[in-house]
C-alpha cells in the first residue's frame, strides 16, 4: 500500500511539473504581449481609422458601424462600403467600422462621438455571425482591449465595470469560456442580447438627431463565419420581423446573392472584396432608394 502510495505521489508530481512548465511557456508568450491586454475601448484609439468620403457632396450624409467587414479590411480608401456608396449616392459617408469589434463597440462609439452635421438620413449597421460570441469574449484570445460589456442597471443599460478584466482577460479563463461555457448560452439569450444592442443604437440615435430619425439599416452580410460552419446565431425569419418591427430595416444579402458572396474573387482572406462591395452597394441604395 505504501508503495502505491508513493508511487502515486511521484507521479502527480511529474504531472504538476509538466504542467508548471507548459504554463510557464504559454505564460511567456502571453507576457509577450501583455502590454496590450491593459486597455479599456476608448474612442480616442480608434478615431484615426475612421474613414471620410465624399465630403464635397451636400446631401444629407450616411453613418457606417460594424466591424472589419464595414471598415473594408485589406482593402483601399477607394474600395470600401463607404467609398463606394459615397460616390454613387453623392453623399458624404461615414465609415465607423472597426477591426475585430461588434455591436457593443458601435453603440459605444454612438454614445460618446460628436453629432454629425448635417444630421445624417442613413445610418448602416454591418453584421456578420462572429459578432454574437464578440458580444461574450473578446474577438482574439490576445486582444488590444478588454471585453467591452453593457448591462441593465437602475433602469439604464450602461457599460459593465468589470472589476475582473483582468482575470477574464488570461488565456486560461478565455479558453475555458470559449470551449465549455459559451455553447451553453441558447439561441434565444443570443439573440436577445442582440436585440438589446440594436434597441439601444436606435435609441441612441433618436435621442442624438431630431426628427425625423435617420433610417437605420441592419445589414446583415454573413450569416456564418464560412460555409458549413456552426452559427452563432440561427437566424429565423420570426427574429428577423422581430428586428423589423422595432424599426429597422433589414437587409440580408444571402436572400439576394445567395452563394455568390463567397465566390473566389468576392473575398480577400475572408472578408469582402472591393468587386464584392461594387455589386453589393447597388443593391442597398436601390432598396432603400438612397
Amino acid at each position: 500500500m505504501k508503495k502505491a502510495t508513493k508511487i502515486l505521489i511521484i507521479l502527480l508530481i511529474n504531472i504538476l511539473i509538466l504542467a508548471a512548465f507548459f504554463i510557464m511557456i504559454e505564460g511567456f508568450f502571453y507576457l509577450k504581449e501583455f502590454p496590450l491586454n491593459k486597455k479599456h475601448f476608448r474612442i480616442e484609439d480608434v478615431e484615426y481609422k475612421f474613414r471620410i468620403s465624399g465630403q464635397q457632396y451636400k446631401k444629407p450624409p450616411i453613418l457606417i458601424y460594424g466591424c472589419s467587414f464595414a471598415y473594408g479590411a485589406r482593402l483601399n480608401e477607394t474600395e470600401h462600403l463607404g467609398y463606394i456608396l459615397s460616390e454613387q449616392t453623392k453623399r458624404p459617408v461615414y465609415n465607423f467600422g472597426i477591426e475585430a469589434r461588434g455591436l457593443q463597440h458601435a453603440l459605444f462609439i454612438m454614445k460618446n462621438q460628436k453629432k454629425i452635421e448635417p444630421s445624417p438620413e442613413y445610418i448602416i449597421y454591418v453584421y456578420i455571425d462572429d459578432q454574437i460570441r464578440r458580444l461574450y469574449q473578446t474577438c482574439m484570445n490576445i486582444d488590444p482591449y478588454y471585453l467591452l460589456e453593457y448591462e441593465q442597471k437602475d433602469g439604464k443599460f450602461v457599460q459593465k465595470q468589470d472589476k475582473l478584466a483582468p482575470l477574464r482577460n488570461t488565456l486560461l479563463y478565455k479558453n475555458i469560456y470559449s470551449k465549455f461555457i459559451y455553447p451553453q448560452i441558447n439561441q434565444e439569450k443570443r439573440f436577445k442580447l442582440l436585440k438589446k444592442y440594436l434597441e439601444e443604437m436606435k435609441n441612441e440615435i433618436s435621442q442624438k438627431y431630431p426628427p425625423p430619425a435617420p433610417k437605420f439599416v441592419f445589414l446583415i452580410y454573413l450569416k456564418s463565419n464560412k460555409p458549413n460552419y456552426p452559427k452563432n446565431l440561427e437566424f429565423t425569419d420570426d427574429m428577423i420581423n422581430e428586428i423589423k418591427q422595432m424599426g429597422i430595416d433589414v437587409i440580408d444579402l444571402s436572400v439576394i446573392f445567395g452563394k455568390k458572396l463567397y465566390e473566389q474573387d468576392m473575398l480577400i482572406k475572408r472578408h469582402p472584396s472591393a468587386k464584392a462591395w461594387q455589386i453589393i452597394t447597388p443593391e442597398i441604395i436601390k432598396m432603400e432608394k438612397m
